[in-house]
């Protein structure tokens, strides 16, 4: 398997080629990678945005675990009082309208200019 990928103005391509993509071509097994003619070798693994988002997703869970787990043994709280800090969660949609309107109220204000407003 080889493969190549390069760029030609603004357009990215990648190929890759290989006998395992014609029928009956990897009867024997796969074959091993090997280098590209012009020397780019490429890696196959996780991105960091992949880790990231997988750091992300298991902080966000301790969180409402850890969080559960406290509420009831330190606070005895039941039900939806489980969730840590439940306010901040039930205003959070509240507090994004207000900022995306405070932004876009600010954009169209300096559109007028700045006399208009003094």
């Amino acid at each position: 398997m080889a493969g190549r990928i390069g760029h030609v103005g603004f357009i990215q391509f990648f190929e890759l080629t290989s006998r395992c993509a014609c029928p009956d071509g990897c009867k024997v097994g796969p074959v091993l990678p090997t280098l590209p003619d012009d020397g780019i070798i490429i890696t196959v693994g996780i991105s960091g945005g992949s880790v990231l988002l997988i750091v992300a997703f298991v902080l966000v869970v301790v969180y409402l675990i850890g969080g559960a787990i406290f509420m009831q043994q330190r606070r005895q709280a039941t039900g939806v009082d489980l969730i840590p800090n439940r306010e901040l969660w039930a205003s959070l949609p509240g507090l994004i309208k207000d900022g995306f309107h405070f932004v876009v109220s600010g954009v169209r204000s300096r559109c007028g200019g700045y006399e208009q407003h003094k």
